[in-house]
């Protein structure tokens, strides 16, 4: 009886009410914050008056308004920001491949993130509806559920830092010595602050859009680890697991439908996180060659090696929880196909339902894909890296010859 309490309790999970919207947090609130300072605002602040007093309806109103006006600064804000960063690249860079380099990067980002504002409402629904699904039982770890969010973060933020202040040193500090002594003052905090602009958009920004891609993918895996601990059960002909596969199957669905929902947001944005990352490392590749066929700027060789340690982390990264949610579906195949082959006859009674369950996972394409042309997984990484490898021997081939 003990046994057969603990396979119900394990299978009958609890659902999060529906009507506790309000209360379900749409993303980190570290993230939230850092990507507030990207333009991208999806924590949403307005709570629904349905359950609040009359009193502080008035307060809740002023609140709305100061938050839509807060919203809007931050909006305008923003774009004022990419703009003197591009001034900046414009200006500041002298040889035409990191102008291209980085303007590319600055255009990117503006891209993807005008994207995802615009989106924001609907990203905003799907995170929700996500959250709203059963999750594993068991003991929650001490690091959190999301501790790879954090790792992520405090990664790019110290990157981002030691990356700023290695260039601020090559330079800002030997062009603001040959200033003339009156301009000096000026130009020097000018240049600072859109150097600083600059960095926080292509170091930070693109790291803090990876993060939010990571989170999703996280909150997916989790769901269907979910499914994959109700399909690891002991069979015994005392319980009745018809109703249970149902609910699993649907539970299954709907994770689907809110995938596919998720990947037509990201899709596009993936493909030019895709691009721009190629064309960057083949850039940065060709300038490595260069320089070390010209020995000059060394300091412009160890700019050029971190920027392409910075993309390969960033596809390496992506694609490896991306490749997560493919495993995870995978996992849960092979194990209904095990319930299917079972010599016994304790699994006769539901056996159709599996088979059905067996037919709608074996036909799901639950995975993130690059505009719908191939889906993001663990091998995508290696096929990026190798080819870029080739590449960079080529190039290199073809410059010593």
């Amino acid at each position: 009886m003990k046994q057969v309490k603990q396979q119900r309790n394990r299978l009958n999970f609890k659902t999060q009410p529906v009507d506790t919207e309000d209360k379900l947090d749409t993303i980190p609130r570290c993230l939230s914050g850092l990507l507030c300072m990207c333009g991208i605002i999806l924590r949403d602040n307005q709570v629904s008056a349905t359950n609040q007093p009359k009193n502080k309806n008035q307060k809740q109103k002023s609140s709305i308004k100061i938050s839509s006006l807060w919203t809007r600064t931050e909006f305008i804000f923003f774009h004022l920001y990419v703009l003197f960063a591009f001034v900046y690249v414009v200006f500041e860079y002298r040889n035409y491949l990191f102008y291209v380099s980085e303007a590319v990067d600055i255009i990117s980002f503006a891209v993807i993130a005008d994207t995802l504002n615009y989106r924001k409402k609907s990203l905003q629904e799907i995170i929700k509806r996500i959250q709203r699904l059963p999750r594993k039982t068991g003991k929650v770890p001490r690091c959190g559920r999301f501790s790879p969010i954090n790792v992520l973060l405090i990664s790019s933020i110290l990157y981002t830092a030691l990356y700023g202040l290695f260039t601020f040193s090559y330079h800002g500090i030997g062009d603001a010595e040959q200033a003339d002594s009156e301009n000096q003052d000026l130009g020097t905090l000018l240049k600072t602050f859109l150097w600083a602009v600059c960095v926080l958009l292509i170091c930070g920004g693109m790291s803090f859009f990876i993060c939010l891609f990571v989170y999703i993918c996280l909150l997916i895996d989790e769901k269907l680890q979910a499914i994959m601990q109700s399909l690891n059960i002991t069979t015994t002909p005392k319980i009745s697991t018809t109703a249970l596969f149902r609910k699993q199957r649907r539970m299954f669905c709907s994770l689907q439908k809110l995938t596919s929902e998720v990947n037509d947001i990201f899709t596009k944005i993936i493909l030019l996180w895709v691009v721009k990352i190629v064309l960057r490392a083949c850039l940065s590749f060709y300038e490595i060659i260069i320089q070390a066929s010209s020995s000059d700027n060394p300091h412009m060789q160890e700019t050029t090696i971190l920027d392409i340690m910075y993309d390969i982390c960033h596809v390496s990264i992506m694609s490896m929880y991306a490749g997560r949610i493919v495993e995870s579906k995978n996992h849960i195949l092979d194990r209904l196909v095990g319930l299917c082959g079972l010599n016994n006859n304790q699994m006769e009674h539901c056996i159709k339902d599996i088979h059905f369950f067996v037919s709608i996972v074996g036909h799901s394409n639950m995975a993130m894909t690059v505009w719908n042309i191939f889906f993001l997984t663990k091998g995508t990484a290696i096929t990026i890296i190798s080819g870029l490898i080739s590449y960079a021997i080529i190039i290199y081939q073809m410059i010593v010859r």
